[in-house]
């Protein structure tokens, strides 16, 4: 078996060594293989949405954002409301839930 890592903690020691882009494609496809909504699925899309804010990739991050706003743990809805918050698209969610 070669090829990119993929476990949570593979993702966790690239971004440990600020190899962000190897982070993002070892959480991709940990979160390709993982149980939706499970524990470890929500973590590694939140590493995702905090790697991309960090790159300055907020489309990516917003992108990310959308589904974990339904994801049935109401931490990480909250923990969502405020990343999108800084990442200043309240406004907008205010926008599309009145239309």
């Amino acid at each position: 078996m070669s090829g990119t890592p993929t476990s949570m903690a593979a993702g966790l020691q690239a971004l440990k060594q600020g190899q962000a882009h190897e982070a993002i494609q070892i959480f991709e496809t940990f979160c390709q293989k993982a149980v939706p909504n499970s524990r470890e699925h929500l973590q590694a899309q939140m590493h995702l949405v905090k790697i991309y804010q960090g790159l300055e990739q907020n489309e990516q991050a917003i992108a990310l954002c959308q589904p974990l706003l339904t994801c049935p743990n109401a931490q990480v809805q909250i923990w969502t409301q405020q990343t999108l918050k800084g990442l200043g698209v309240t406004e907008l969610e205010k926008n599309r839930a009145e239309t």
